[in-house]
């Protein structure tokens, strides 16, 4: 898993289906595909991304 990334709004920074873990400023985390969730900072901001790190799939089997 890498490391996270603080994040301070604006637009998306990476690809609209990728799988990402984001960190909330009211401390919850979560992990969705990066065209689910809001990057711009908002009022109220208790759910302002303030951290993300892309999620790495597992390589699959061949053949299966």
């Amino acid at each position: 898993m890498g490391q996270w990334i603080e994040w301070k709004g604006g637009n998306c920074p990476v690809g609209s289906r990728t799988v990402v873990d984001v960190q909330l400023r009211n401390g919850e985390t979560d992990r969705r595909e990066a065209v689910d969730l809001y990057w711009h900072r908002d009022i109220p901001p208790c759910d302002d991304i303030v951290a993300y790190r892309v999620v790495t799939p597992k390589p699959t089997e061949a053949g299966r």
